[in-house]
């Protein structure tokens, strides 16, 4: 099989469908249905049942994909390695990305990084910290929040945490928006410690945009953090910033990198530039 043919076969995986399949790959349907017959032909087997929906991976498909994910994997490696010999800074770049950051720092940081990098492609991947960490050997540099993830993490950015309510607003409802345990842990915790800030109904959502909207509607309160404030007309809500005896709770964010690829040019570029950025 040719490195496009494992490309196929992960893309349909991926997209469950020829149509979405032929969509990532920017070639026809017919080609991609004659091109999996191939694929099919040479392992002498079908690889995917064709339901009215979606394609279902026979048995024998789901080694195939997995085998095909792997070479896929390897020859990403290859290629990155070959790059280390070149004075030009090109490649792909690999990044996993807790939500937050990818909604709210991340798109200024590419913004810039890609204009003083044209050559790099970037290949970005967006999730709750708890899922990056769990997929970190398939990224270049992976960023996420709470506790610090490996010994080799550096400390990005250090958030406050806010409760806020629209004035005039149910004070006894939390908007809780889907998250990190870390991050409920905390909220939970400083709740408990202060009984003035009593809830006793819970409305909970998937985003974190989610529950801003509902804020912003008078719904509730919820915690947010200092990243995801800036667009909020803060005199319209009573503001109350997290802490313990005059602590500040904070809100960590780690910046860390798969270590085969430490030696990239395009990943030492990117930590160099994120590391040095200023929003």
């Amino acid at each position: 099989m040719k490195v496009e043919d494992h490309q196929l076969v992960v893309a349909l995986s991926e997209a469950g469908t020829i149509k979405e399949a032929s969509k990532s790959l920017l070639i026809s349907q017919p080609a991609v249905s004659q091109r999996l017959k191939s694929i099919e032909a040479y392992w002498g087997k079908s690889l995917f049942v064709r339901t009215p929906k979606k394609l279902v991976p026979t048995p024998s498909g789901e080694k195939v994909i997995t085998f095909s994910k792997k070479m896929m994997t390897e020859t990403n490696q290859v290629m990155n390695a070959l790059l280390t010999d070149s004075d030009t800074i090109e490649g792909t770049l690999s990044l996993g990305v807790a939500s937050t950051i990818g909604q709210y720092y991340l798109p200024a940081v590419l913004s810039d990084f890609m204009t003083s990098y044209p050559r790099v492609n970037v290949e970005l991947f967006t999730g709750l910290s708890s899922d990056i960490i769990g997929q970190h050997e398939g990224f270049h540099v992976f960023i996420t929040r709470g506790n610090k993830p490996t010994a080799q993490s550096i400390l990005l950015l250090e958030e406050q945490l806010y409760l806020l309510r629209k004035k005039g607003a149910e004070s006894n409802v939390l908007i809780e928006f889907q998250a990190d345990s870390s991050f409920q842990t905390i909220v939970n915790q400083w709740l408990i410690q202060h009984p003035d800030h009593q809830v006793l109904t819970k409305v909970k959502v998937d985003q974190m945009e989610t529950s801003k909207q509902l804020l912003k509607h008078g719904i509730g309160a919820t915690v947010l953090p200092e990243l995801a404030v800036g667009d909020l007309d803060l005199s319209d809500y009573h503001v109350t910033m997290l802490a313990n005896e005059d602590e500040q709770i904070v809100r960590k964010t780690w910046i860390s990198h798969a270590k085969y690829a430490e030696s990239f040019p395009q990943v030492k570029a990117f930590l160099t530039f994120i590391r040095s950025y200023k929003k």
